[in-house]
């Protein structure tokens, strides 16, 4: 963030499992205390098989649990970093409980997620695009979400279906992957979330994302000409 001017940047996202939620309350302050208005704070409940594989926990109540974080963490005294507002908060909320906690907040924002696989043919996206799905489909909280969108048993396949996958994942030309970006704003979204799926994780995502920001006509500001040097 220093060694930007207007980037805002969001933590997508802290586990609340990870860290307690005085040590969440202060970090989240001094990021809005050294650069104001440029700093989101995304939390999350994880998932019960990766918690209890991590740390040999239970998993329960999470709900209340996430109600009880938020709690703690309005408690932090504001001497912590006088004078600093907090940073915005989102949840993140896949069932619809948590979904309501999220908008009982004021001035609540839709911020939504969207996979997209653009460049290279489109067996080599649909590729990526499996392979991106079938991380989630080890979690029963999206499985379940999915059941309630109206998929079934038989799209759980490994990988996930054909079916789930093209309607998860924005594929296609760049103006296909845009599409499919713009398709939640028009439903209601304040905000989308682009998550460019590459070949690697060590992918150069950079073509990508500017094939994209085209598409979608997006464009950084304009820079100003350095002065002409003296003679």
């Amino acid at each position: 963030m220093a060694a930007t001017e207007r980037l805002v940047v969001a933590t997508g996202i802290a586990n609340i499992h990870a860290r307690i939620p005085s040590a969440a309350e202060t970090g989240g302050r001094i990021l809005s205390a050294l650069h104001p208005g440029r700093s989101v704070l995304g939390l999350g409940i994880s998932h019960a098989g990766f918690m209890k594989h991590a740390t040999g926990g239970t998993y329960v109540k999470q709900l209340s649990m996430m109600r009880s974080y938020l709690e703690r963490m309005d408690a932090v005294s504001p001497a912590i970093e006088p004078g600093a507002a907090r940073p915005a908060r989102l949840l993140a909320a896949v069932g619809p409980k948590m979904i309501e906690l999220s908008g009982s907040g004021a001035d609540p924002w839709i911020v939504s997620e969207q996979a997209v696989a653009i460049g290279g043919d489109r067996e080599d996206q649909l590729r990526r695009a499996h392979a991106h799905i079938g991380m989630y489909l080890q979690a029963p909280n999206y499985r379940n979400s999915w059941l309630r969108q109206g998929f079934d048993e038989t799209d759980f396949v490994p990988g996930g279906s054909d079916r789930l996958v093209r309607a998860l994942v924005g594929m296609g030309s760049a103006e296909d992957a845009a599409a499919a970006v713009t398709a939640h704003l028009y439903a209601g979204a304040d905000h989308v979330v682009v998550q460019i799926l590459g070949d690697t994780d060590v992918t150069d995502l950079r073509p990508y994302l500017r094939e994209l920001a085209a598409a979608l006509n997006l464009q950084a500001p304009a820079q100003p000409r350095p002065a002409a040097p003296k003679n």
